[in-house]
């Protein structure tokens, strides 16, 4: 009554809530209109904004419920499209791939790409070529081939001494797990490979790890680009720029090093590769650059350490979680490898337990729930919705990976679904970790390697269990950018008397 009171004796106030009443209706009268996916309701300036949760893929399957599988919320004045279920987001990422293949603009992911790069550059001729040159690098360096089984191999001798250092104590596995993935990627791109101590690569590797710290809801300026000047509001901001100015300035110092020591008949690495590209290149065709060169290879460490790393230590949390599940995996390692064989890509074809014991890890964690922002590239429609140009399109893997209908008890980690009735094992379609269509994740063939391979040695020579009266570690991790176990010790016992 007072509000009411107040507003009838100050006319300019009451003309102010008019004439928002009037915006807040037209904004509502041209969805209704233009048939735009429906959503909750968009409250000015702050969108839904307030009702972001930490748990943002749980709270999208929560208005998806609502709304359906399309829907659309607001942040500021930015509206967000949300794609759920399978059937919805093959239908936009594959069936509609030219309309959803692109990228928004952010601008912390436009100054730290600075429109370079595979990651986040928009969907048109230049991502296409350098998506195109950077698979094709890929392969010429033995991605797809048994050198990279080899690397992971010579590399997992080393991480296996790092835990024996640990004799049998307690320890947490974060940064023997990052080092070693690194390493892996380092010596395929860059040709180089760090000790565990090295003070430099543990920084890089803080680095990388820091580009995942945040949530999305820290990013402000990538809504509310104003705030990237406000004291207090851009800490997120200008700490991430600092932390990616360091990665590319490692990158950059390696890129001096091999120039000082290529040889076009002798290409090491991925960094040779592309280096040999930028020297046959036609004079006037100049976008295989070297700082494309260096992006590209920020990109693949960025993408390629958190999320690999982190489905690996959920790995090991599961098999110290379900003993059973490990003895299996391990049964099977005994049988088909023995005490001294090698993993290879090719003897998963033997393990069919153990393959879907990884399998079911990717999709029971879903360490990447929502992925890299997606874009409209024109007018488009999808399940009979308008969406307009340059929308922001959230894809939610978690909807798809937690499907009731599709995943009996969603939420049992249970490795069997992923076998057939003669339990060998068997690929599902809607098991889709690594995102579907153009924008597929490029690392996944080196992704999948490194995570079976690290597995297979890890419960080749250890038993791991958790310490002695400790609680069970929750089984419920922690949404951010990428889903992450709840931080845990682990107990590494050998499986052999005299290693």
């Amino acid at each position: 009554m007072y509000l009411l009171h107040g507003l009838l004796q100050s006319p300019w106030d009451l003309y102010g809530c008019l004439k928002l009443a009037m915006i807040v209706f037209c904004l509502w009268w041209l969805r209704k209109r233009r048939n735009l996916p429906p959503g909750p309701f968009n409250w000015p300036i702050l969108g839904n904004f307030l009702s972001l949760t930490q748990d943002e893929p749980m709270l999208l399957m929560t208005w998806a419920r609502q709304y359906g599988d399309v829907f659309m919320y607001h942040v500021g004045s930015r509206a967000v499209v949300v794609l759920n279920g399978y059937r919805t987001i093959h239908q936009a990422l594959v069936k509609q791939a030219d309309d959803f293949s692109s990228r928004p603009y952010m601008p912390i992911t436009a100054e730290n790409s600075q429109k370079k790069g595979v990651i986040h550059v928009p969907y048109g001729p230049f991502w296409k070529q350098h998506r195109k040159l950077t698979l094709l690098k890929m392969r010429e360096i033995g991605v797809d081939k048994p050198i990279l089984d080899q690397k992971i191999a010579e590399e997992g001798k080393s991480l296996i001494q790092e835990i024996l250092k640990k004799e049998g104590q307690p320890f947490d596995m974060t940064k023997l797990i990052q080092t070693a993935v690194s390493n892996i990627i380092s010596t395929m791109l860059c040709g180089r490979r760090y000790a565990y101590d090295h003070p430099g690569f543990q920084r890089f590797i803080s680095n990388v790890a820091l580009n995942f710290k945040f949530s999305r809801l820290s990013m402000l300026p990538n809504h509310y680009p104003w705030t990237k000047w406000v004291p207090g509001l851009n800490t997120t901001f200008n700490r991430t720029l600092e932390c990616n100015q360091e990665i590319r300035e490692h990158i950059r110092e390696t890129l001096v090093d091999h120039e000082k020591l290529f040889d076009p008949d002798n290409i090491r690495d991925f960094m040779d590769a592309f280096l040999n590209e930028i020297r046959h290149q036609d004079d006037e065709d100049t976008t295989a650059s070297k700082e494309q060169l260096v992006q590209v290879i920020r990109d693949m460490f960025v993408a390629g350490i958190e999320n690999i790393a982190t489905a690996l230590r959920w790995a090991l949390l599961y098999s110290a979680l379900y003993p059973d599940i490990q003895e299996k995996v391990q049964e099977e390692i005994d049988q088909v490898l023995g005490r001294d064989g090698t993993p290879t890509m090719a003897e998963r074809k033997r393990m069919p337990y153990t393959e879907a014991t990884i399998e079911e890890v990717l999709r029971y964690a879903t360490v990447a729930p929502l992925t890299v922002d997606h874009a409209t590239s024109r007018d488009t429609s999808l399940n009979g919705y308008f969406i307009p140009k340059d929308t922001l399109v959230q894809v939610n893997l978690w909807s798809v990976h937690h499907d009731p209908e599709t995943w009996p008890d969603p939420e049992m980690f249970d490795p069997t679904r992923f076998l057939n009735d003669q339990g060998q094992f068997q690929k599902k379609a809607e098991n889709i970790p690594f995102s579907l269509g153009r924008r597929i994740c490029l690392g996944e063939r080196l992704a999948r390697a490194e995570l079976l391979l690290f597995f297979m040695l890890l419960l080749q020579h250890f038993h791991f269990k958790l310490p002695e009266g400790v609680a069970r570690p929750s089984e419920k991790g922690i949404f951010g950018i990428t889903y992450n176990p709840v931080d845990f010790d682990i107990v590494a016992v050998p499986r052999f008397s005299d290693m």
